[in-house]
């Protein structure tokens, strides 16, 4: 709970405790008031029982009873008649304290609803309810994509699973080896075709699952100081960055084992005496060198943007969406109209007619703009020739 929703909750309370004292102040004045008429009925020597009458009881006809009538202390009658005066002032003052603690009250109410429908979920449970309710899409998402075989990144979940649990000593030092070889046999098969490269061959992956006793063998004779090595230059860097980043630089670990980056290069380190001497185990030498040089490459996302600075320059800011989208989409697909699509003459008469009429929609819409501003937002024409090469 921040300051402000703080002061909103707070003075909600505030309020409601002052509406109470007010209203119990102005009930005291009220007894007070009838306390005061009391004494003053009494000196006058109003009995204030109403008498039934034939006209029935309490009923219309009824009188009240006076009692000396004529043997009044005027004095007394005085100080009674100023008390009661006093007294109804006081009743007076207190209302109106009511009112202002109502008006008061009423606006830190409207103050903490418009808190509450702005968060709704203020208990912890509630909260972590909701925080999960959020997450469902993503994780859904997750699901899709990763854990579905259908999925989009179905294989690249399994590859990264392969390179965290086959090629890592660190995992494979702490399972028994008797237990997980059988394991580390069925992920070879399943994983390794789906790297994609064509050395792994049915014979290649049936020679190193006969090494794999021999690597789970080494990870306990291999003597290799995992905390002696020197953190290497990037690592260093990374700290850096980090420590800069945080309030309090004792907030920052600098164990290796928590950056991926560093914890990968201290495995390649373990894997450097096989990979370069490939003698006992040829098969992981040469598996280890193909993985350790795939790149993870951005290109392809940063292709796509250079396409649409490039649209963006020739048919300006007014582009309508769909246009963008079908202009983007044979920019960048337009290798499918050269293996066949074209020739069936579908997409490319709807590109021909969707440019058209996109070219058409934009210079409309950028001889608006002109009229508007005198063609500050749009200078450059959509009749440019278009290319799908």
């Amino acid at each position: 709970m921040n300051e402000a929703q703080r002061t909103a909750v707070s003075s909600r309370d505030n309020g409601r405790e002052e509406l109470d004292a007010a209203t119990e102040a102005c009930n005291e004045a009220k007894a007070k008031v009838n306390d005061a008429q009391h004494e003053k009925d009494t000196i006058l020597g109003i009995d204030n029982r109403r008498v039934a009458t034939n006209a029935g009881a309490l009923g219309r006809g009824a009188r009240v009873v006076r009692t000396n009538q004529f043997l009044v202390d005027q004095d007394k009658l005085e100080d009674a008649s100023e008390k009661l005066f006093t007294r109804k002032d006081e009743l007076r003052a207190a209302k109106r304290i009511v009112e202002d603690a109502k008006k008061k009250h009423n606006d830190c109410e409207e103050i903490y609803f418009k808190w509450t429908d702005k968060f709704p979920h203020r208990t912890r449970v509630d909260l972590l309810q909701f925080a999960s309710e959020l997450g469902e899409p993503g994780k859904e998402y997750f699901r899709k994509q990763f854990l579905d075989p259908d999925g989009d990144l179905f294989n690249a979940k399994q590859v990264a699973d392969c390179c965290g649990t086959l090629f890592n000593p660190l995992w494979l030092k702490e399972r028994d080896h008797d237990i997980e070889l059988e394991m580390m046999c069925r992920k070879a098969d399943e994983l390794l075709p789906l790297f994609g490269f064509s050395e792994f061959t049915e014979d290649f992956i049936t020679q190193l699952k006969k090494e794999i006793p021999g690597i789970l063998a080494r990870t306990n004779t291999y003597e290799f100081d995992w905390d002696g090595m020197e953190n290497s230059r990037l690592f260093k860097t990374r700290l850096e960055k980090r420590k800069r980043r945080a309030k309090e630089a004792e907030d920052v670990s600098d164990d290796w084992k928590l950056d991926a980056g560093e914890k990968a290069t201290r495995i390649w380190e373990w894997w450097r005496e096989i990979v370069v001497d490939d003698k006992d185990f040829p098969c992981f030498s040469l598996a280890l060198r193909l993985v350790g040089t795939m790149q993870v490459s951005s290109c392809a996302v940063e292709r796509v943007f250079s396409q649409l600075k490039l649209i963006r320059e020739v048919c300006g800011d007014n582009l309508y969406r769909d246009m963008l989208e079908l202009r983007m989409f044979a920019r960048c697909n337009g290798d499918l109209v050269q293996k066949g699509v074209k020739h069936s003459g579908i997409l490319c008469e709807t590109l021909s007619d969707g440019c058209v009429g996109g070219e058409e929609k934009s210079m409309e819409e950028g001889r608006r703009n002109k009229e508007i501003d005198g063609g500050k937002n749009n200078e450059r024409s959509c009749s440019s020739s278009f290319s799908i090469e």
